[in-house]
């Protein structure tokens, strides 16, 4: 039994969450095509198809739990990288969402900056805010332009939010805003996502900017 069959089985095993027979069999399928994958060291069309489907499906706890394992296919087999993209040429906005979430900081940067580029563009604000997060958690500081652009010409709300958030970290590399009471709240990017603290103005003052986000992202 795979690693990923494992998981799988002792997370159903615990969680109480409203699933399908169909759907638990699903996820089994595309967690055993991944194991079968890494493990042989070959990548079948059906195994990379199996975890491309579920990648693909509407349902979340398909897409959801498949899509980083068809991301780390991508990094191993070209096949799959390519898979990844003919994913995004769908007309169906949820699998092109679903081909940016496959995007890992190893991805091909061919395959990823193209995919990244067009997401800005999407005519669904659901891919373009996705693209532009991605853009930042890889710092991608190369598409400042294009993602300057984007949030400027940007008239959804969540999509505006998430461009500017991730457009001035990349660019300025923190987000300083003064506290509803006193002093700054500092928000950088760290390891694992983003982090926001609360600075005192003494703080501010005596050790600057630039020490307190080197400080923050040590943490």
């Amino acid at each position: 039994m795979g690693k990923q069959r494992e998981r799988y089985e002792a997370w159903f095993a615990r969680w109480r969450g409203i699933r399908t027979a169909e759907e638990e069999a699903a996820v089994f399928a595309f967690a055993d095509a991944y194991d079968a994958a890494v493990e042989s060291g070959k990548l079948s069309s059906e195994h990379l198809m199996t975890v491309v489907n579920a990648a693909s499906s509407p349902r979340a706890l398909l897409w959801m739990n498949s899509t980083e394992l068809l991301g780390d296919l991508a990094v191993r087999w070209e096949a799959a990288a390519q898979a990844v993209a003919e994913m995004f040429t769908s007309r169906q906005s949820h699998i092109r969402f679903a081909a940016l979430c496959c995007l890992l900081p190893m991805t091909s940067i061919e395959v990823a900056d193209s995919l990244l580029r067009s997401g800005l563009t999407d005519k669904s604000s659901r891919v373009r805010w996705k693209a532009a997060q991605k853009i930042g958690i890889f710092e991608r500081k190369k598409m400042l332009p294009e993602l300057e652009s984007a949030f400027l010409r940007e008239t959804n709300a969540k999509a505006r939010a998430e461009t500017e958030l991730n457009l001035r970290l990349l660019r300025d590399g923190y987000i300083v805003k003064p506290n509803a009471s006193s002093g700054f709240d500092v928000t950088v990017r760290i390891k694992n996502g983003i982090s926001s603290s609360y600075v005192t103005e003494e703080t501010m003052h005596s050790k600057g900017i630039d020490v307190i986000v080197a400080d923050l992202r040590a943490r």
